[in-house]
C-alpha cells in the first residue's frame, strides 16, 4: 500500500513538474563574430507562456555604447476570447543606442541600428531563432535571440 501511494505521489509530482516546465520558454541572446566564429552569450531571459504576456530584457553590447534588447510576446488566436491559450509567439531583437522597456512603442529610427522580428507558431514549437547583422565593427557580427521549450 505504501509503495502504491508513493508511486502515485511520484507520478503526480513528475507530471505536474512537466506541465509547469511547458509553460516557460528559455531564451538566450548571443553575438557571433563572422571572421572567427566566436559565440559570446550576452545573457538570457525566461518567458512565461501567457496570452499578451511580454517578456523583455536589455543587454549591453560589448565594447560599445549600444544595447541589445530582446522581447518575447505570446498572442492568442482571438483577443476577444478571454482565457484562450496563446497560439503564437513574436520574437523581437533590437540593437540600439538605448535599452528599451517596450520595444515597438519606444523605438525611434535615429536610435535603432538594426532589428529583427519573427512570428512563430506554438503548435509544434521546440526551438526558434532570429538573427540580425551588425556591420559597425571592423568585422560583421551576428546578433541572435534563440528560444527553447
Amino acid at each position: 500500500m505504501k509503495k502504491t501511494l508513493f508511486a502515485s505521489l511520484l507520478l503526480l509530482f513528475s507530471s505536474s513538474l512537466c506541465s509547469a516546465q511547458s509553460n516557460v520558454h528559455r531564451c538566450e541572446v548571443s553575438i557571433t563574430d563572422f571572421n572567427i566564429d566566436d559565440k559570446i552569450k550576452l545573457g538570457s531571459l525566461t518567458a512565461n507562456v501567457e496570452p499578451e504576456k511580454l517578456s523583455i530584457k536589455a543587454f549591453r553590447f560589448p565594447d560599445t555604447k549600444l544595447f541589445v534588447t530582446a522581447s518575447v510576446l505570446y498572442m492568442q488566436a482571438s483577443p476577444y476570447i478571454k482565457g484562450s491559450p496563446p497560439v503564437e509567439m513574436i520574437l523581437t531583437l533590437a540593437l540600439s543606442r538605448k535599452a528599451y522597456s517596450a520595444i515597438e512603442p519606444e523605438m525611434k529610427m535615429a536610435d535603432v541600428i538594426t532589428n529583427a522580428r519573427a512570428t512563430v507558431s506554438l503548435k509544434a514549437f521546440e526551438e526558434a531563432e532570429i538573427e540580425t547583422i551588425y556591420l559597425g565593427k571592423p568585422e560583421a557580427v551576428i546578433v541572435t535571440l534563440e528560444c527553447r521549450k
